[in-house]
């Protein structure tokens, strides 16, 4: 059988044909892939692009509002709630108009409804809208088309806070009209007007007088203050280069003068202050300076010639003069302590005479009321010192250069060993042993007293106890000296508390003891002092009974435990009258009182047995001893142990050989 023919018709797909159709449909495939990539990267990018889009809405500074056509919050960007106190989470949905103010309100919805439907240009408007808390906000408006969502345009509203703007627009519209209102006025009346001008800058020159006046001058006594003061003295030194001379300063300090502020109120005070003031500058020249520094520190410059009258001539008739001061109504007077400084140099500086002068009215406020010192090279030496004294202390309450000694004190109805009586000292690096009277009034005007003060306190309480524990069949009392600035330290009855607390010290073995002086200065903080430690079962007694500060209302005002007769006193008996009767006289008050009594500064045995005869019930000094280490207490201590009242004994037998 022969093969069919072959229909001419008919397509025939060879080898040739199939690989190219093959390739026809690769190539489309990859086309295929290469669009649908193209697609999806091109929906990444919009979705990415519509993120930044969202982000930059989000974050956007500006306050950004999405709203239908009718005004219902689509969207909104934490600036718009901020500026509108909205909240974000149910902010949506609302509408923009219950914040628009009543008075915008229609016109920022017809603005928006032109311009969600392409009637209106995207203008800047400026309306009013109310925040979440009643106030009201100016904003810059402008509104433009989103497009739409669903079926409603969508208008994209941005807000800026005009508010202070607007304030200063209407603050300038208003200065702006009354500037208009003025220029008229003028205008019809300007003659009127100059007079007003001139009258003004008249007013202006004696007003700019009167704050150069009140800048210069104190404004209770109308004297000269502290800087117009330094001024002139300024001038008058150098004045001295031109015509040699002297220049004397007189710096005053009103004694007692806080007692008559507490006593008769700040308005007497004041009064005295006037009336001392008006006493100093009758009593100088016209030309002399006299300036009131502050509080109650006065202070007079005198200039004159090698010829004129001497510092210390004029200070005495400062103080006459403020002696024979009385004020009508009340029974106040004046007093005043006066540091003198008279200077020839040009050179020298106003600052530093003026504190020259503050340092001899300082010394002279240690002679009591009524006095004046001259400033000279002694007092400069002595500031050098307490300088380097100060310097020291700071050093030596690091390095542990302080030792507390202590000196026994004698019971005289029995002999025996009744306590010791710490005393501070410093052990400088030279060897050289300082008791607490070269330091401790320097200690105070540093504010170091309480650092130094609770050291001593703390080293004290410990000795005694390590005493206690040593030797307990010895009753011995622990005598601390209290300085007036740590009596009114507020943290001192805690601080002592708390010592007592860490040393197991028990407080009625310990007395405190405090000077008269720190009574009479400040009673009132005192009394509230006392009580506390008091409360606490401490002791407390008063050094140096009988001197400077004396006063019987003290007995009555604190209960005491003891006085301490004051050595001064005590050296006299046996061979003074006066000093034997005013002992006498202090024992017997005391005893009236229940107050017991101790005498320092017992040498001789003389004294002793006038002091026993008084009735006097304890006694220290160097006849029994002088303030010795805590290792040298505690083999008295030994010794009384085994020997009650050995160390009395020893002294008389001592006394009498000698």
């Amino acid at each position: 059988m022969q093969p069919a023919e072959p229909d001419p018709h008919e397509r025939h797909w060879g080898p040739m044909s199939v690989a190219i159709a093959v390739g026809v449909l690769l190539a489309a495939a990859a086309a295929l892939a290469i669009l649908e990539r193209s697609r999806r990267s091109a929906r990444r990018e919009s979705h990415a692009q519509a993120l930044r889009l969202r982000s930059l809405f989000l974050e956007s500074r500006t306050a950004q509002v999405v709203t239908d056509d009718a005004g219902s919050i689509l969207d909104v960007n934490a600036a718009a709630c901020r500026l509108l106190g909205l909240r974000p989470q149910s902010a949506i949905g609302v509408s923009l108009d219950t914040r628009t103010h009543t008075g915008d309100l229609a016109g920022a919805a017809r603005h928006r409804a032109d311009v969600a439907a392409g009637s209106a240009r995207e203008d800047i408007r400026e309306e009013r809208y109310v925040r979440g808390d009643g106030t009201t906000v100016w904003c810059s408006v402008s509104r433009s088309p989103l497009g739409e969502r669903g079926d409603r345009p969508r208008v994209l509203t941005q807000l800026h806070d005009i508010s202070g703007w607007k304030k200063v627009e209407a603050a300038l519209a208003e200065a702006h009209a009354e500037l208009d209102r003025r220029t008229k006025e003028r205008t019809a009346a300007l003659l009127s007007a100059n007079d007003k001008l001139r009258r003004e800058a008249s007013e202006r020159v004696a007003f700019e007088k009167r704050l150069e006046h009140l800048a210069l001058h104190d404004p209770l006594t109308g004297l000269a203050n502290r800087t117009l003061f330094l001024d002139r003295l300024t001038q008058a030194l150098r004045g001295l280069r031109r015509k040699p001379g002297v220049v004397t300063l007189l710096y005053i300090d009103l004694d007692r003068f806080k007692l008559v502020n507490d006593g008769f109120g700040h308005a007497i005070g004041d009064r005295l202050l006037v009336g001392v003031g008006r006493r100093l500058e009758a009593a100088l020249r016209p030309r002399d300076t006299v300036a009131r520094l502050g509080g109650d520190e006065f202070a007079v410059l005198v200039e004159h010639g090698d010829g004129g009258e001497a510092g210390t001539e004029v200070a005495q008739r400062v103080l006459e003069t403020l002696t024979a001061l009385r004020l009508e109504d009340v029974d106040v007077t004046a007093s005043a302590s006066i540091g003198v400084v008279s200077c020839t140099d040009p050179d020298a500086a106003a600052e530093e005479i003026l504190q020259d002068a503050d340092m001899a009215m300082y010394e002279a406020k240690q002679h009591g009321r009524g006095q004046w010192v001259v400033f000279d090279d002694r007092l400069r030496r002595r500031a050098m010192d307490r300088l380097h004294i100060e310097g020291g202390l700071r050093r030596a309450v690091r390095a542990g250069e302080l030792e507390v000694h202590y000196q026994p004190q004698i019971d005289l109805r029995d002999g025996r060993l009744h306590g010791v009586e710490a005393l501070l000292r410093w052990r400088r690096p030279d060897g050289a042993v300082l008791p607490a009277s070269a330091f401790i009034d320097v200690a105070e005007e540093a504010w170091l007293i309480a650092d130094v003060g609770s050291w001593a306190f703390d080293r004290a309480c410990l000795d005694a106890e390590a005493w206690r524990s040593a030797h307990p069949e010895v009753d011995v009392r622990l005598q601390v000296n209290l300085s007036a600035r740590e009596l009114v330290r507020p943290d001192l009855v805690r601080t002592i508390e708390s010592t007592l607390a860490r040393t197991d010290t028990d407080p009625s073995s310990l007395s405190l003891e405090i000077t008269e002086r720190v009574l009479v200065e400040d009673p009132d903080r005192v009394m509230v002092a006392v009580r506390d430690l008091m409360g606490l079962g401490i002791r407390l007694g008063i050094d140096d009974f009988g001197t400077r500060y004396s006063s019987l209302t003290n007995l009555k005002l604190f209960t005491l435990d003891s006085v301490k007769i004051n050595e001064s006193f005590v050296g006299g008996l046996g061979s003074n009258d006066v000093d034997s009767a005013i002992v006498s006289a202090i024992i017997g008050l005391a005893h009236d009182l229940g107050i017991q009594v101790i005498a320092e500064g017992v040498e001789t045995r003389e004294q002793l047995l006038v002091l026993r005869d008084l009735d006097c019930e304890i006694a220290q000094g160097w006849l029994f001893g002088s303030a010795e280490t805590a290792s040298h207490i505690d083999r008295l201590l030994a010794a009384e142990a085994t020997h009650p009242g050995w160390i009395e004994a020893t002294a008389i037998c001592e006394s009498v050989e000698t």
